[in-house]
């Protein structure tokens, strides 16, 4: 999975909520600036979807919530989770 997969995931997500069209999502977000800015309300709300579809735990902390501005950053963040849980399961491989 890379970074575009993650974010047109979340942005399809938000789409689904706001019952709109993906595209429409993506280029208003895109209109408001490059790192995608999203209400971090917005992207708390799709987490626990996020979770179960990739099969991660974004973590609730202070650090964790700052990747929620953002739709680049939330993906970012995601891509980092699922690099650490490869990684755990290699070294108990």
């Amino acid at each position: 999975m890379n970074q575009r997969e993650v974010e047109d995931l979340i942005i399809d997500l938000l789409a689904q909520d706001a019952g709109r069209p993906p595209a429409d999502v993506r280029r208003e977000l895109e209109d408001l600036g490059d790192s995608l800015p999203i209400d971090s309300l917005l992207a708390a709300e799709v987490i626990a979807r996020i979770e179960e579809q990739l099969g991660i735990r974004y973590p609730a902390t202070a650090e964790s919530a700052k990747h929620l501005g953002s739709v680049t950053a939330f993906a970012q963040a995601i891509l980092d989770l699922i690099a650490d849980g490869q990684r755990s399961r290699g070294a108990t491989a």
